[in-house]
This record gives structure tokens, C-alpha cells and sequence, in this order.
């Protein structure tokens, strides 16, 4: 039993830290990330919301990498 509930604390706590940076990537940094996501609509980043919340150690990546790509010329 103890595995079993290792790996449900293991999940939730990715779930909660990829539902607090979903939130914070589909305000604030899809546009940055795909200049395509410019002006995007509210539907538009409420539905990459799900699989924000599943990738995000990979979008988190991204982002990091486009904001140190933009600050070095």
C-alpha cells in the first residue's frame, strides 16, 4: 500500500504544479513560446489547458530556453 500511495502523492502533486503553471502559461507565456498564439482567444487557451497541465515540465523548458534565446542577441 505504501507504493501505491507514493505514487498517488507523486501525481497529485504534478497535477497541482502543472494546474499552477498551465494557469500562468495560457495568460502569460503561450504568446512568447508560438508567436502563432499571438491574440489567441479565450476558448483557444482554455482548450491547451489540459495538455498544458499534462506537459508542462516540457513547456516550462521551452519557455525558459525562448526567454534566454530573446535576451542574448
Amino acid at each position: 500500500m505504501p507504493i501505491a500511495q507514493t505514487i498517488s502523492d507523486f501525481l497529485m502533486l504534478y497535477l497541482c504544479g502543472g494546474l499552477f503553471f498551465g494557469c500562468t502559461f495560457i495568460t502569460a507565456g503561450v504568446a512568447k513560446v508560438d508567436s502563432a498564439a499571438r491574440g489567441s482567444s479565450v476558448l483557444f487557451r482554455l482548450l491547451i489547458l489540459p495538455a498544458t497541465v499534462a506537459f508542462w515540465p516540457f513547456l516550462l523548458a521551452q519557455w525558459i530556453k525562448t526567454a534566454r534565446h530573446r535576451v542574448t542577441p
